[in-house]
């Protein structure tokens, strides 16, 4: 239902707009023009009928035309008015009453901030003639305010640099009006049948801080025509339409509230920053508001000095930030909060701060939350990045990797790094990770095309990309780097060494069932150990501290293999008798004696023991060789000479098969190839009898063993060295004179 009558605050506004433009008095009203008396000038009063009446009708004229100066000057630089009257007397021995006297009056505003009424008498000079050097008799001199002066903030309209200015100088406790009758800013609020009166009082004008000091609100004026409320520099500098900077505040029923959500607004810093800087410019720094300010912001940058070194810190590690609360004084509080406790410790500035503002809870500064942890982490990142890309665009050519893992959330994630050159030496950078939802070649050109063109840098001036070896990424045709080359003939794809020595050990593991039943008999091996721990103390006790405990294997990390197969090889002896003494404790379980004499067996075979002495080797070359070609400093020809030392060194050993095998029996000299001594099985006379019988080749024990495992062992590793040393071999002839400039003359 629609409301009939007018709302209180409809009403309110009308008063004060009638307030306002209603009781505009006229010029005449704040001075009167009484020239001086002389026995030589005649006065306006006693002129003729006809004189008196031009020069009141000439003054009514001024009077209309300079109605309401005192809410606006004339001009920008006008500040208050001028009125001169002339009056021309008639020269000795002539007829007064033939000569009338000559009324000039003239209004006009200057800058000096007062009125100056003057009557100029001219008498002519002997001869007839005018003396125009003759100066004016100053009759009257008054001070009228009309904008800079005036102690109402309501009249200062419009605000122009001179009032700002002058009011600067005179600083806001000169027109607060503290002493001021607050009759006028009486407002009557209506609840229910009762009528209740409010007004302005003398508590507004202090805040009451945490501790229970009263500080002065010298920002806050109060204006005698309105009864209302203005902010001081609200007033003089801000652009935003507030009743604290325009029309005046008058609701006391919750000016409490208001005022303070006023104080700590950010325009209303905004035009305290302004004050401060106009005050450095016109030497009057002596404002206990400008020092106010300037402790405030003195304060809070000391605050975040600290919070930005921790987030640093922390960023610089990849440590956690969050804990399970945000209690300062809780265990369980997070890293981050954790560490600004630690240095309070040390800091009495920070830990006055957290005993001041800590757990203030929500909607109370303190800038210690997590929310404003995430946003400096957040500006640092763009930070970073904005640097990453300047540099980027001022060396302008670049390469490119990318590659996809999943977090710990499951959301598939593109990581998108960039290799360049500055000042002579190559930098690579980490920009971002972008979310995928797919891994097909054509998505992923997509996103890395994309990604490029919302940073800003050039696809064309790309000149190397640098992937892994799966198919999507690196295949010939269709792969992602196929697609780049599309776009940017001169990007070069060079395949990741480390992740294609990975796929050559990964591809020689899988060659026959052989291999792969022994690095399943290496997992399973710290499977049983780790699962409980009785047996891994059997199994500590056992090796002793001078050797190495059995490893995990690991789907990504080939190194892993490595540490696993060399702390194996290292303490076989030892991990065979911690097998044997869990196979034939009787205070086990079956299952575990079980499992324990069934790797027992294994560990007895000399094919494990074969299998681990040549892994062992070959491994361990395979992770230095790995590691040196990740290094920073590494150069492509480095590179491509140590693949190719590796290949080397696998067709030497390929010719070391009686050697592994001496070295094998001297590990277990009773020990034999499992199906030596095996019956061999004849071929049925049902299938050789219309053929005849045909001689078949059987292999076993030694001569199997060296033809079906270890041969397709180092086969399958030279001929995968072999394929992807090719890759770099090519590179390497078209780029390798690079790295031999300087040594030519």
């Amino acid at each position: 239902m629609r409301r009939s009558y007018e709302s209180g605050a409809a009403k309110r506004k009308k008063v004060e707009r009638k307030e306002k433009h209603g009781n505009q008095q006229k010029l005449s009203s704040f001075f009167s023009v009484q020239p001086k008396p002389s026995s030589s000038d005649t006065s306006i009063e006693e002129q003729p009928q006809s004189e008196r009446a031009h020069t009141e009708a000439h003054a009514e004229s001024i009077e209309e035309s300079t109605e309401g100066l005192f809410a606006a000057p004339t001009s920008p630089s006008s500040g208050h008015l001028q009125i001169v009257a002339k009056q021309h007397s008639p020269a000795p021995g002539g007829d007064d009453d033939n000569q009338p006297a000559e009324i000039l009056e003239t209004a006009s505003v200057s800058s000096s901030g007062h009125l100056q009424i003057v009557a100029e008498q001219h008498s002519p000079a002997p001869g007839g003639e005018e003396d125009d050097n003759q100066p004016a008799e100053i009759l009257e001199t008054a001070s009228v305010s009309v904008t800079c002066s005036s102690t109402d903030p309501a009249l200062w309209d419009p605000i122009t640099n001179e009032l700002r200015y002058y009011w600067i100088k005179k600083g806001s406790a000169a027109c607060q009006n503290l002493n001021s009758n607050f009759s006028k800013s009486t407002r009557v609020y209506v609840l229910g049948d009762k009528r209740i009166k409010r007004c302005l009082t003398q508590a507004l004008f202090k805040r009451k801080m945490r501790n229970g000091e009263l500080i002065n609100r010298e920002w806050l004026l109060y204006s005698p025509s309105q009864g209302s409320v203005y902010c001081f520099v609200c007033r003089l500098f801000s652009s935003t339409d507030s009743a604290f900077s325009t029309t005046g505040y008058n609701d006391w029923k919750h000016a409490s509230s208001r005022i303070h959500e006023h104080e700590h607004a950010p325009e209303h810093e905004r035009c305290n920053v302004i004050l401060w800087k106009r005050q450095k410019e016109t030497v009057c720094i002596d404002s206990a508001l400008a020092e106010q300010l300037k402790h405030g912001q003195t304060y809070w940058q000391d605050v975040l000095k600290r919070v930005v070194a921790v987030v640093k810190f922390m960023s610089s590690r990849g440590l956690a930030f969050r804990g399970e609360n945000q209690i300062i004084g809780s265990q369980h509080n997070g890293n981050y909060l954790g560490i600004l406790e630690l240095i309070s410790q040390f800091d009495p500035f920070l830990d006055e701060h957290i005993k001041k503002y800590g757990n203030a809870g929500k909607g109370n500064p303190s800038y210690l939350s997590a929310n404003i942890c995430e946003e400096f982490i957040t500006v640092m990142s763009k930070k970073v990045f904005s640097a990453i890309i300047s540099e980027l665009r001022e060396t302008k050519y670049y390469s490119l990797s990318v590659d996809s893992t999943p977090d710990v959330c499951h959301i598939d994630q593109l990581t998108f790094t960039v290799q360049y050159v500055k000042d002579d030496a190559p930098k690579e950078r980490f920009l971002e990770f972008l979310p995928i939802h797919g891994h097909g070649a054509e998505y992923l050109a997509d996103v890395v095309v994309q990604f490029l063109k919302g940073a800003g840098i050039p696809i064309s001036d790309c000149r190397g990309q640098s992937y892994d070896n799966a198919s999507n990424m690196a295949g010939q045709y269709s792969g992602l780097q196929a697609r780049i080359k599309e776009i940017n003939k001169f990007a070069v794809y060079v395949p990741c060494a480390g992740h294609s020595l990975n796929l050559v050990g990964v591809k020689a593991a899988e060659c026959n069932m052989q291999v792969v039943s022994y690095f399943d008999f290496v997992q399973h091996l710290y499977t049983f150990f780790s699962a409980s721990t009785h047996r891994w103390n059997v199994l500590v006790s056992s090796v002793g501290p001078a050797h190495k405990i059995v490893k995990r294997l690991s789907d990504t990390r080939w190194s892993a293999h490595a540490d696993a197969v060399n702390a194996l090889c290292d303490g076989y002896e030892r991990i065979q008798a911690a097998l044997d003494s869990l196979s034939s404790d009787n205070t086990q379980t079956k299952d575990t004696a079980h499992d324990a004499l069934s790797l027992l067996k294994k560990i007895e075979k000399l094919e494990t023991i074969f299998l681990t002495i040549v892994w062992n080797d070959i491994l361990l070359r395979f992770n230095e060789t790995s590691k040196t070609v990740q290094k920073e400093d590494i150069n492509l020809s480095v590179a491509v000479n140590i693949i190719q030392s590796l290949k080397l060194y696998v067709q030497e050993i390929r010719d070391k098969f009686n050697e592994y095998e001496v070295k094998a029996k001297a590990k277990a000299p009773e020990a034999d190839y499992s199906d030596q001594g095996k019956r061999v099985k004849q071929q049925s006379s049902r299938l050789t009898g219309f053929e005849g019988a045909a001689s078949d080749t059987v292999l076993q024990g030694r001569q199997k063993f060296h033809i079906e495992t270890y041969l397709p062992i180092m086969d399958s590793i030279i001929n995968g060295l072999t394929r992807r040393g090719d890759a770099y071999k090519d590179i390497s002839n078209r780029f390798g004179f690079l790295v031999n400039l300087r040594d030519m003359d």
